[in-house]
């Protein structure tokens, strides 16, 4: 992972209230809502390193939270524009899951294997951000 760019997205984004609003729907504890934070940043951070790649949310708590902060839709998309220079769509799985779905629940498996050696403890097939090519970008 390069720690540079980690810290970026980390920085570029205030999510003290999308954390609290998380916690309390959820009735985390404050371990459960570190963890949470933890993984979707993690999941950010794949997003924006691999802008052309479908990138799948695997840890569920985190995909709380990515849910909590789409919900905020201004803030969401000012945040996305600032750490991706693009919008970060959503994708929720349906019933059962695609092939496609499902090969990039796999592969993001493998990239957070590579990027970070290690799997978050609740690790799941939840929904992606599907939105991979990005028209606007020559990237």
């Amino acid at each position: 992972m390069d720690n540079q760019n980690y810290q970026k997205i980390k920085d570029g984004l205030e999510l003290e209230n999308i954390l609290l609003k998380s916690k309390e729907n959820n009735k985390w504890t404050d371990e459960e809502i570190k963890q949470a934070e933890y993984w979707y940043l993690r999941h950010l951070y794949l997003c924006v390193k691999h802008p052309n790649t479908p990138i799948a949310a695997i840890s569920k708590k985190g995909d709380e939270v990515w849910h909590q902060h789409i919900i905020d839709t201004r803030k969401y998309a000012t945040d996305c524009n600032q750490i991706a220079g693009r919008f970060i769509n959503h994708t929720p799985i349906y019933g059962k899951p695609t092939r496609f779905e499902i090969e990039a629940y796999e592969a993001t498996v493998a990239l957070y294997e590579i990027e970070f050696n290690e799997m978050p403890g609740d690790k799941g097939q939840t929904s992606g951000n599907y939105s991979y090519s990005n028209p606007f970008s020559d990237k």
